[in-house]
């Protein structure tokens, strides 16, 4: 009923009757645990994202900038949401600094505070709820390995092509400069076997940041704050205060049996991923019913405003992040049960291609529906095609 409310508000709106066909038993569209649980739920308001990726613009690393951080780590736990936060621009244990202790005591002990947060505010182990994104490029690299935390770690055809080649690389800082205050000779194929030889209680990650700058379609919007800052669990990654929102096709649910044959059904596949993209940019206006609403209760808190300000700044670029990119994700699962199928009337061979094909065609059915809700509804606050088109 909610996506049909939102529905409502556009042309050619879906039917109830459709929606709730398309989600019955979850046989077809299989939205995530976070919207089943949190659409229509009248009795509080929580985001609809999965998780949320948090951060400060430039390389702010000062306690004032930490501290900050800190607090917002634990305003999206209070909601239930994960976090993402990138750590590679803390400034590495012994780096000379300005206070008390003359020199910095590096990742470890900040990562550690945002895990503590985690678990203090959720009670549980923040083995579900926090990541950790780090470049394998920073000095601190080796120890944060030795943690527990969850990590992504970022790495770079530099190191790759270095490991490829047999050759050192330098762990520098700051990671991205091209004339560090810090850099460290190391072996790349130590450091790479020290990546699967960790133990620890929380995940490993690899994301391969090159390839995200040049494959990620928000890192065009870099020069207006849509660089990807840190990954969330899945080491899918986001701009600062971005978050993902999510539905699945369910591959399965397209076998058809027929004297004897066994077929995808390819033209209602099609039309389901049409009212998929229509209903995931539905939830985007959902999430903006939500934000709204915890900015109304942070309004009508009874604490000081300089005590509020810190939680009512973020939920707002939070806000500004979900409508002027409208970002929403859309998936498929059950590959492997179609594959089974498709397998009794393929030869095997052709099963690999098969499913080329599906893929192919869920992601220009995926942009081409885009676009023409864009024609539809508009385009996104911060689309800019000339910027765009040449990628």
């Amino acid at each position: 009923r909610e996506l049909s409310r939102i529905e409502q508000k556009y042309p050619d709106p879906i039917s109830e009757k459709e929606i709730f066909k398309l989600l019955d038993h979850f046989k077809y569209l299989i939205p995530s645990p976070r919207l089943m649980n949190e659409i229509g739920h009248r009795f509080r308001s929580y985001p609809l994202a999965e998780t949320i990726v948090i951060g400060c613009e430039g390389h702010s690393d000062s306690y004032g900038a930490i501290i900050k951080m800190d607090e917002e780590v634990v305003q999206l736990s209070k909601c239930r949401l994960n976090v993402g936060v990138n750590v590679s621009h803390i400034r590495p244990k012994g780096f000379s600094i300005k206070g008390s202790s003359l020199s910095a005591s590096g990742i470890v002990p900040f990562a550690e505070r945002y895990m503590n947060s985690v678990k203090e505010v959720r009670q549980v182990s923040q083995v579900e709820s926090l990541t950790l994104t780090i470049s394998i490029l920073h000095p601190d690299f080796d120890d944060l390995l030795k943690t527990d935390a969850n990590l992504v770690i970022l790495v770079n055809d530099y190191f790759m092509n270095n490991m490829a080649n047999n050759q050192p690389f330098i762990q520098k800082y700051p990671v991205d400069s091209a004339v560090p205050k810090i850099s460290i000779t190391k072996n790349p194929l130590e450091v790479w076997k020290s990546i699967f030889n960790r133990q620890s209680k929380g995940f490993t990650k690899i994301a391969f940041s090159d390839s995200i700058l040049k494959d990620s379609l928000h890192d065009h919007y870099s020069h207006i704050g849509y660089q990807s800052r840190a990954l969330s669990a899945s080491a899918v990654p986001y701009a600062t205060y971005d978050g993902n929102r999510s539905m699945a096709l369910n591959l399965y649910a397209y076998v058809r049996k027929k004297d004897g044959k066994v077929e995808f059904d390819t033209e209602l596949f099609k039309s389901h991923i049409a009212m998929a993209v229509r209903l995931m940019d539905d939830v985007v206006d959902l999430e903006i019913e939500k934000i709204d609403a915890i900015l109304e209760k942070i309004e009508t808190d009874p604490e000081d405003e300089e005590i509020k300000q810190t939680e009512r700044r973020m939920w707002e670029k939070v806000r500004m992040r979900c409508e002027d990119g409208r970002r929403a994700g859309l998936g498929l699962i059950g590959i492997i049960e179609l594959l089974e199928e498709l397998s009794i009337s393929q030869i095997p061979e052709m099963l690999a291609i098969e499913a080329e094909r599906i893929y192919k065609l869920f992601a220009i059915e995926v942009y081409r529906n885009s676009v023409l809700l864009a024609k539809q509804r508009g385009c996104f606050k911060t689309c800019d095609y000339e910027n765009v088109k040449k990628y």
